[in-house]
């Protein structure tokens, strides 16, 4: 590939960044790579992408979303990155490797953690990356009753869902009043109420289009043992371990620091000393 030939620019029609993903990822025509990560797409989650064009060819992309994490009472700037795709007949031409190097440059001195999800981790150790933090799988059974979409909930309803969520989660991904609204768009999602007396006791969130088929990749609840009980069974990503359930412990994502980290300890250790909730609607 000759370099100059190459243009790296933050500007490209959504319908043109979704036909280079949904082909780089084989994504199914069911699904929306747009709708299911929307945190990378939609501007209330403070993102932003970079492209690569050869002529007029989308040949490479690559996003990320800024948000603020709280753990331990404190909050950190971490940066969210996904949507990494080179369009096959251009691969092993190092457009990759400017995209990202480029992407990790640019947020490094704003940046705290820099986090990614990935089924190829060697390919990221190359960048600093590691598996980190923990997250159990309680059971194997899909939860299928009265399950809702998202965009039927009532603004009562969000509105305790959003409260399940911080008391729930001293460990998790901030989420502004705008971005909990998003939610209502993340139509591959699902939604479970479980209430009492109208009070929403229990909520879960399952699935997420083609990713996370079936499984409550978050969760919040009034009686967290309660709730450990009654979906010991159940196909629950949790941060917390469950003594009623044959669980099974999977990596909560890949992490490096960024150059705001001054904890006194890396990153990795950080991470899994503490039960962070990152839910399926944030890992992208």
């Amino acid at each position: 590939m000759n370099d100059q030939k190459l243009h790296i620019l933050k500007e490209a029609p959504l319908t043109e960044r979704l036909a280079l993903i949904h082909s780089a990822f084989n994504y199914s025509s069911e699904h929306s790579f747009a709708i299911d990560f929307l945190p990378l797409f939609n501007s209330a989650y403070d993102s932003s992408f970079y492209v690569a064009y050869i002529g007029n060819n989308l040949v490479g992309h690559i996003a990320y979303s800024k948000r603020k994490i709280l753990i331990a009472n404190k909050f950190y700037d971490a940066t969210f990155i996904g949507a990494i795709a080179v369009a096959r007949e251009y691969r092993g031409q190092g457009i990759f490797q400017k995209l990202f190097t480029l992407t990790l440059d640019e947020l490094q001195a704003t940046t705290d953690i820099f986090m990614l999800w990935s089924g190829e981790p060697k390919l990221y150790e190359k960048y600093g990356f590691n598996e980190c933090g923990h997250v159990y799988q309680w059971g194997e059974l899909e939860y299928n009753a009265d399950i809702k979409e998202t965009a039927h909930l009532s603004d009562d309803e969000l509105e305790q869902i959003k409260e399940l969520y911080k008391q729930s989660w001293p460990n998790r991904v901030i989420r502004t009043d705008e971005q909990w609204t998003q939610l209502r768009k993340m139509h591959s999602v699902k939604v479970f109420l479980i209430k009492k007396n109208d009070q929403v006791h229990h909520y879960g969130l399952i699935g997420k289009g083609a990713d996370l088929s079936g499984v409550i990749h978050e969760y919040g609840s009034r009686e967290i043992e309660s709730f450990k009980t009654q979906f010991s069974k159940m196909k629950v990503w949790s941060p917390v371990s469950n003594p009623h359930a044959n669980e099974m412990k999977l990596w909560l994502g890949m992490a490096r620091p960024g150059g705001k980290w001054n904890q006194g300890m890396s990153v990795l250790n950080f991470l899994n000393q503490h039960d962070v909730m990152i839910g399926g609607i944030d890992s992208i």
